[in-house]
């Protein structure tokens, strides 16, 4: 496995963190601890995932895509939970 490719099931740690841009006003919420849902069918480097954002409760869905040449990793965390 590269450290590009994500496995279902599996909580991972991102670095840098994935910075997501809100709809209609909920601004921007930073993601470092995701759970990869499914690797989306249509575009091997997307990946459905999970997690709660720094400062929130809940945790919400989004779709992390990794762009060649880009540094971000995606290491399998200690932490299996959310």
């Amino acid at each position: 496995m590269s450290e590009r490719q994500m496995q279902d099931g599996v909580w991972y740690d991102l670095n840098p963190p994935a910075v997501v841009i809100g709809k209609r006003g909920q601004g921007t919420r930073t993601f470092r601890h995701v759970l990869c849902e499914y690797q989306v069918p249509s575009n091997p480097n997307e990946y459905s995932v999970r997690g709660i954002p720094d400062g929130g409760t809940k945790e919400e869905p989004f779709i992390v895509t990794f762009i060649p040449n880009e540094k971000i990793k995606a290491t399998p965390s200690q932490k299996q939970t959310a």
